[in-house]
């Protein structure tokens, strides 16, 4: 849910729970707040944003640019699984390291085509 906000505009997320959270959702709570920060100049970036499209209706995409590097965050909105190509104008690069993944996917014809689990979000920097 915070990446799909993130996506769709928001421009702060606020966290709060009614009652303690175990020790794996709080763990889980870090891993995400640091990749969010991580992210930040990335997503308050002013330069202009790349064309992004999707073949598939449940992969909801930004694109953005920072420092002259550009940037797709995808994010899967359905509970199952999904194979989705990713469009991107104009051409950039012929690679796409997947942040917070520690794999790189091949940019073919100005497309990365991904798996994406059920809610999974791939963050991709793309480089030559």
């Amino acid at each position: 849910m915070t990446y799909l906000a993130l996506v769709h505009g928001s421009r702060a997320i606020k966290y709060f729970a009614h009652q303690s959270l175990n020790k794996g959702l709080w763990n889980e709570m870090r891993r995400l707040t640091g990749e969010i920060k991580k992210l930040t100049p990335i997503l308050y970036s002013l330069e202009p944003q790349p064309t992004v499209s999707t073949d598939s209706p449940s992969i909801n995409l930004v694109g953005k640019t920072y420092h002259g590097k550009k940037y797709i965050i995808a994010v899967n909105d359905s509970p199952s699984p999904v194979k989705a190509t990713i469009k991107l104008s104009p051409s950039s690069g012929k690679y796409a390291r997947v942040l917070f993944e520690n794999r790189i996917v091949k940019v073919k014809v100005n497309q990365i085509t991904d798996t994406f689990k059920a809610y999974q979000r791939h963050v991709y920097e793309l480089t030559d």
